[in-house]
Order: C-alpha cells, then structure tokens, then sequence
C-alpha cells in the first residue's frame, strides 16, 4: 500500500511542476480591462508630463496576452506589450506614441520587438475607460510629477 501512495504523490507533484506559474502583478499596475484575448493594467507610477507641457501626461498600458505568440523571424515569444499613451487634459483628447512588445508578462523580460505610433489625436467619451483614466492622471498636479516626461 505504501509504495502505491509514494506513486500517487509522485504523479501529483509531477502534475503540478509542469504548470505554469502564473506572473506576480508588479506594484503600482491596476487591472482595466479583460477580453478573451488579453488583459489590460493601467501603470500608476508611469504617470507624467509629456513634452514638459501641463496638460498633457503619459501613461503606459500593459497588456498580458492570455496566449503568447511566438514570432518566427525574431526567434522570440511575445507575452505581453506596453504601450504609451498621451492624454491631452484641456481637450479630452488622447493618443498613441509607441508600443514595445517583451517576452515576459507585465512588460517585463526582454524587449521583443518596438512599433513608433504616429500620433494622431482621438477624442474619447468622458464615460469610458479612458475617460476614468483621465480623471485620474489629470487630477495629478503636474509639479509633482517627478520623473523626466518624454519628448515627441
């Protein structure tokens, strides 16, 4: 009876070895948005000025893809992406500057590949995602955000 015990044990913990352990949500990322596909944090310590101008702060929005895709011709697996957002505070206004992709989940690991945006400006409706998110970085008083904004 003891050695079909000891087995069971054996199968069990090789069971759980082979699972994939799950990314630990890094501290300051909030969860926004989840699809089939993918989900979506808002990066709170990623706020600032944009272009040193008071109206304007970036962001970052992270993606954890719920299926990781390996790309060919790189020779890589892309586990997530992270892309920068501007939100224009006077005009409700918001746009893309870049998305980096990386190996690992929460824009972590190596960084796969990069795509620069070229910025167009979209408005948004107050009452959506990104109109909560601008409420929120908007309300930040931009004198106290202390790291070095990115130039366009």
């Amino acid at each position: 009876m003891k050695p079909l015990l000891a087995l069971a044990g054996a199968v069990l913990l090789s069971g759980c070895a082979h699972q994939p352990q799950a990314a630990v949500q890094p501290e300051g990322v909030f969860k926004l948005v989840e699809t089939d596909d993918l989900i979506t944090y808002f990066s709170a310590k990623s706020v600032t000025l944009y272009d040193n101008n008071p109206h304007l702060r970036q962001f970052y929005l992270i993606n954890n893809y719920k299926a990781p895709a390996f790309i060919e011709e790189l020779k890589q697996t892309i586990s997530s992406s992270r892309a920068t957002r501007v939100i224009n505070c006077e005009r409700d206004e918001v746009t893309d500057i870049e998305r980096v992709y990386f190996s690992e989940p929460f824009a972590m690991g190596a960084e796969v590949t990069k795509k620069t945006e070229k910025a167009q400006w979209r408005a948004f409706p107050r009452q959506s995602v990104i109109g909560d998110l601008r409420g929120l970085v908007c309300g930040v008083d931009g004198g106290v955000l202390g790291a070095p904004a990115v130039k366009k």
